[in-house]
Order: structure tokens, then C-alpha cells, then sequence
């Protein structure tokens, strides 16, 4: 007696695990987004500069140096006196390279300010930093 095979199932691509991965990513992503710390910064009127250049996008976040118009200093949205500044940009040099460091300086900020902060930079040997400024020109 001949017996007759079964039909066979035709093989396929389950798409379940596929749906389940794809959730995941997305929950994931979702969460991901929603722990990301914000970057505080102070709020300044940055000069227009004709040599501007655009930032270039990174993975790490920069370390944020600011002077607002009164000629007050702040590191990534607070504020801090001299002295506070001293000892960020003395725990910054040895590591410097692997920071990017951003200087942001209000356009009525005082020169003196400005001045003092790109002297303390210098005395650490820090000359890897950008300067915050608006393109465009006049």
C-alpha cells in the first residue's frame, strides 16, 4: 500500500519575533530620549562673526563656559564666582582633549570678562575650545 505524503507546510518568515524587536527598540528609544539630560545654558547675545563657522555635531555634549553681560561667569548653566571657575579649568587641562569645551560671551558682556577667561584657558594650556558666535556678518 503506497501512502500518500502530507501536505507540506510551505516554510516561511515568521514575523512575531520581528514585531517583538521592533517594539523593544522602540521602547528603548523612548526611554532612552526621555532620560537624556538637558543642557542648561544661559541666556546670551551672542556677536555676529563673518567667519563663523557651524558647529560640528559630536557625541559628547560640550562643557559650556558662559559670561553674560554683566560679566558674571557660569559653567553649563550655573553660576559660579572666579575662584569656582579656577578650580573647573584646573580639573579640565589634564583631561582637555577628550572635552570640547564651548565659550559663549554676551556681545555687552565686558571685554575685561572676556579677557580673563581666555588668560586663565591659556595659563592651563587649554587651546582646544570654540567660541560661541553668530554668523552672517554685518
Amino acid at each position: 500500500m503506497r501512502l500518500q505524503p502530507d501536505e507540506e507546510d510551505e516554510p516561511g518568515i515568521s514575523l512575531a519575533p520581528l514585531i517583538d524587536v521592533v517594539f523593544l527598540l522602540l521602547i528603548f528609544f523612548l526611554v532612552a530620549g526621555v532620560l537624556e539630560k538637558p543642557v542648561r545654558q544661559v541666556p546670551v547675545a551672542v556677536p555676529r562673526m563673518a567667519s563663523a563657522k557651524p558647529v560640528e555635531t559630536g557625541s559628547n555634549v560640550p562643557k559650556i563656559l558662559a559670561v553674560d553681560a554683566g560679566g558674571n561667569f557660569h559653567v553649563d548653566g550655573h553660576a559660579v564666582d572666579r575662584r569656582q571657575l579656577l578650580a573647573v579649568l584646573d580639573l579640565l587641562a589634564p583631561v582637555q582633549s577628550g572635552v570640547r569645551l564651548r565659550l559663549d560671551v554676551d556681545e555687552r558682556a565686558p571685554v575685561r570678562s572676556l579677557a580673563e577667561v581666555l588668560e586663565m584657558l591659556r595659563e592651563r594650556g587649554i587651546v582646544n575650545f570654540g567660541l560661541r558666535a553668530k554668523g552672517g556678518g554685518t
